[in-house]
């Protein structure tokens, strides 16, 4: 979507909210107070009780929230909020900081990868913007554009089939949500308790206006929000990863097979996570209603505006040879050896301090414009066309590093170290070094780390979506069929995507006292450079866990940012230009270039009949999917590497059967059945690349690294079961019990920068040999798994108590579940959890509603999940999360409402990822262990 597009909406939005004030002024004084009264009042509770009414008269498995529940929550981040619905996990991606700023970025049915669920507003598909992967990002969605979210756990054959786990729609809302009138603002205040302990940036607010009316036939709703925060995430992490404590014991035995024989490789970091966080949207919904026909538009836009600053500081072992330093077990320079007996030791040690500046900005704009028209008493006709655009940029990613020269303990700095490093990891939160006098002091001096090197990038990505669709319904003069129903649906989606990342020959290398100064040939390391005592900034005194044990520099980004727009961009744009006359193009700058189309058709007949008290949905769908890329492939001829363009095609079809049945014995009580088949479309990294073809010294092709584009789909039969029951006032338990039988898995995570083949580490991948003896390595799914599971949830009212504690209520879920498939090929072979889908979720609430106070006290639990598999070392987990929230809101009268809140009052840790148990931290760009504090919000609602 481009600017001058983006401001036409934002324009017609305000327009429509100024004309849609000056429209709701002449209503009369008396309808407007007897109105207002009817939707604030009772609003709240209505808009529940509709969510649960919904839930009920559901076909199949379905949790409804909406937006004013949503509203009585803490948080602004809907990933979050959702999270605490039956089955819902809520995940973040710490390769790129988002797990730094304390708000969840993904959202999945029963945690099961995001591949597996569909997401969908106003019932069709949102462009899907990670550069890699189908993974939508819950960033670009507000509550304050939204009416409810619908989860759809067993979706019947009218809906898309690619939905293992089920189908998230989020709907925007329309006048007649509100009775027809409406004019709301709401404003919002937040504090970020670590960032006010740090002396950080700390603030942030929000503002909504919101405003329907209705025009005889013609309905219309408009809101614009803006919102900005600041936050601050702490995380500790280790150098590297782990390594054999001991390589004589069972030295061929990968390291995930002994984890008691692991010690930390290199050591430890210390990382200082400052963000800004801006969204801002709008939305325009118009219905206009006849006899026999509804026409309506359904427009939101929303943007997320993310500058992230992480900051390091690390002390880790290292020897320089260029200073005669070597290791007294081996002689040579190496940091890292193991001694006669085949303990590991540590020898050497560097400071340094390491700055990234990694922006985001991303936008997700999606139109439907349809209609509904009653042709005949039996015939009804739907139609819609749906255009949806996302983007997802990093358009600055800058890094920058001051290291020091290695420290051995010798006084002149040169010859054989005689001081060893030593890491005590035994708190996997806080690991800590042994340092001696010699070198704390080292480790404290400001003028040893200098900056080495500047470098940038940028990564974009953007997705369009055109969606066409129509749905004939039958109505059946019939006891037994009430109707049969049949629709045609065509989606096109053209893709663009690019990354650019600067290194090794192409990074900047700084020089001298200038901090613009600088040379395309480095200099040793520790001899560049301002150091960081000269550098213009400032230092972090405070730390969890206690202070860092060398000063954690925060440099001026501002500086930074201006070494990047003199010294790293024109290096890009200088090879952005580069290619020779066979078209080869420079690795840096293309490396990640994807140009695609998708397409898809889907047909699908239905049915509803009725035995008694019983009914049956039989459907039957079908799906046509044609996938063409053009992207990159790396060409090497021995230490030479280039890229060329290559192009792949696919198509694939799937018949998916479905039979949802349902009984219901009394006017409280509903028990569900469903069998329906699924598919999961294979992601972008998976199908293209990265691939590379290896040269020997004679041109001829040795070994093919690639991805796979004839992967086929991931394939699931769904078995569910499920019993619910109502009482009064909202008083309900739901019961489910699920199996998913799965066909062609591949373990990827579906996470931003966590699908490609140098993240899926040789769990995924096959090599055989060509019909010419070259070595074809390619993606393989071929392994079957599964899902199981049980799902309880409800909520309960003591109506009976007496007094002020009549409004007590409770509301809990749980989720326990197992999930299985196999990875590896051959002797390697072994049984796996599927990626991010825990044993266990939960969420229980202690609430109180009455007189004109709603307050809810809310524990949230998602268990372990595993992150990612590895061939040789132990496989990567995320470990558990919670958080305990506090949530207060009163009606102070008909038109005003307040609120307070505290997220996360137990302080606990926000992201955490280890290497096969807890106490095996992670390296930062795996996670490490991040807390960001509490949040405080005030909020207050006026309605006009």
């Amino acid at each position: 979507m481009n600017l001058t597009t983006k401001k036409t909406y934002l324009a017609t939005v305000l327009a429509s909210l100024c004309s849609l004030s000056a429209a709701a002024q002449d209503t009369t004084h008396t309808q407007e107070s007897k109105l207002i009264e009817e939707v604030v009042a009772t609003g709240s509770l209505r808009q529940a009780n509709n969510a649960l009414a919904e839930q009920f008269n559901a076909a199949s498995v379905t949790t409804t929230m909406s937006v004013e529940a949503m509203l009585n929550m803490p948080q602004e981040n809907l990933a979050n909020i959702l999270g605490r619905l039956p089955g819902m996990a809520a995940s973040a991606d710490q390769s790129r900081n988002q797990a730094g700023t304390g708000e969840a970025q993904y959202l999945s049915i029963r945690g099961l990868d995001n591949s597996f669920n569909a997401f969908s507003m106003n019932g069709v598909r949102v462009a899907q913007t990670d550069a890699t992967t189908r993974a939508v990002s819950l960033n670009l969605f507000s509550p304050f554009s939204i009416a409810s979210v619908s989860v759809d756990k067993a979706p019947t054959a009218e809906y898309d089939g690619d939905n293992i786990a089920g189908i998230v729609d989020f709907r925007t809302p329309k006048a007649s949500d509100f009775g027809g009138e409406l004019l709301r603002m709401r404003a919002q205040g937040n504090i970020a308790g670590r960032a006010n302990e740090r002396s950080q940036d700390d603030d942030g607010f929000a503002i909504q206006g919101e405003i329907a009316h209705t025009f005889d036939r013609l309905g219309v709703y408009a809101n614009l929000y803006y919102s900005e925060k600041n936050t601050l995430g702490e995380s500790t992490a280790l150098q590297q990863g782990w390594m054999k404590k001991n390589n004589q014991v069972a030295p061929d035995q990968p390291n995930r097979e002994n984890l008691n024989n692991l010690a930390p490789r290199n050591g430890v970091q210390w990382n200082f996570l400052r963000n800004n966080i801006e969204r801002q949207g709008a939305t325009l919904s118009l219905d206009y209603q006849t006899d026999n026909h509804l026409l309506y538009l359904r427009s939101t836009y929303g943007e997320y505006s993310l500058k992230s600053w992480m900051d390091q500081a690390s002390l880790r072992a290292e020897l320089d040879g260029g200073l005669g330093q070597v290791n007294p077990i081996t002689g040579t320079n190496a940091g890292t050896v193991y001694d006669d007996y085949g303990n590991l030791s540590l020898w050497g040690m560097r400071s340094g301090a390491y700055h990234r500046t990694e922006h985001s900005d991303q936008s997700l704009f999606t139109v439907k414009l349809g209609g509904e028209s009653r042709l005949s008493d039996a015939l009804h006709l739907d139609y819609y066309a749906a255009y949806s655009d996302g983007q997802q940029d990093y358009p600055m990613r800058i890094q920058t590093a001051f290291y020091s020269p290695t420290y051995n303990g010798t006084a002149s700095g040169t010859g054989e170290a005689t001081e060893q490093l030593l890491i005590d990891a035994l708190d996997p939160t806080n690991p800590r070094l042994v340092l001696s006098p010699g070198q704390q002091a080292f480790a404290n001096d400001l003028n040893n780390p200098r900056q080495w090197y500047v470098t940038g990038g940028y990564e974009e990505s953007e997705e369009q979506k055109y969606q066409y669709g129509t749905d004939l319904t039958w109505q059946w003069d019939d006891e037994k069929v009430k109707y049969i129903k049949f629709g045609l649906m065509y989606e096109d989606a053209e893709r663009l995507s690019n990354s650019v990342d600067l290194g090794g020959d192409d990074r900047a290398y700084m020089r001298g006292g200038d901090y613009l100064s600088f040379s395309r040939e480095g200099l040793p390391i520790g001899q560049q450079g301002l150091s960081i005592g000269e550098f213009q900034g400032s230092f972090v005194h405070d730390f969890m866990g206690g202070a860092t044990q060398m000063p954690l520099f925060l440099p001026d980004t501002k500086l930074v940012e201006q070494q990047y727009h003199h010294i790293a961009l024109p290096i890009i744009e200088e090879l952005k230009q580069l290619r020779d006359t066979d078209g080869v193009l420079s690795p840096r700058v293309w490396s990640g270039y994807v140009d695609g189309q998708e397409s898809r058709l889907g047909a699908y007949m239905m049915a509803e009949m009725q035995f008694g008290d019983w009914t049956l949905y039989p459907g039957l769908r079908f799906e046509d999917n044609d996938f063409e890329a053009t992207y990159t492939q790396e060409q090497t001829l021995g230490d030479e590497s280039s890229l060329a363009f290559e192009t792949s095609s696919r198509s694939y079809q799937q018949w998916m059967p479905s039979l949802i049945a349902s009984y219901r014995p009394s006017d409280d009580s509903v028990y569900r059945a469903s069998v329906r088949k699924s598919y999961s479309r294979p992601s972008f990294d998976l199908l293209l690349g990265p691939s590379k073809v290896s040269r020997n010294d004679k041109n001829e092709v040795v070994s093919i690294s690639m991805g796979n584009p004839n992967l086929k789909p991931v394939e699931s039969w769904n078995y569910d079961l499920n019993a619910e029951f109502h009482g009064e006032g909202g008083d309900y338990l739901s019961v489910s019990v699920y199996y998913k039988d799965l066909q062609h898995v591949i373990q990827a995570t579906g996470q931003t920068n966590a699908g490609s083949m140098g993240i899926l580490d040789d769990v995924s991948k096959v090599t055989e040999l060509g019909a010419d003896g070259v070595e074809i390595t390619s993606l393989d799914n071929s392994a079957d798994g599964e899902v199981y599971g049980i799902e309880l949830g409800g909520q309960y009212h003591f109506t009976s108590l007496p007094g002020v504690f009549d409004g007590l209520g409770v509301y809990a879920n749980i989720t326990r579940q197992e999930t299985s498939t196999d990875v590896g090929t051959g002797e390697n072979k072994r049984e796996s959890w599927l990626t991010q889908a825990p044993e266990l979720m939960y969420t229980a609430e202690l609430n109180y509603r009455n007189h004109g106070l709603y307050a809810a006290l809310t524990y949230s639990y998602t268990g372990k999940r595993l992150y990612r598999m590895n061939s040789y070392d132990p496989d990567l987990w995320t470990h558990s999360v919670s958080s305990l929230d506090l949530a207060v809101n009163y009606e102070v009268n008909d038109a005003l409402k307040v609120g307070a809140a505290i997220e996360n009052l137990l302080d606990s840790h926000s992201f955490w990822t280890y290497y096969g148990k807890e106490e095996l931290l992670s390296n930062d760009r795996n996670g490490g262990y991040v807390e960001t504090g509490r949040f405080f919000t005030v909020n207050m609602t006026y309605s006009f």
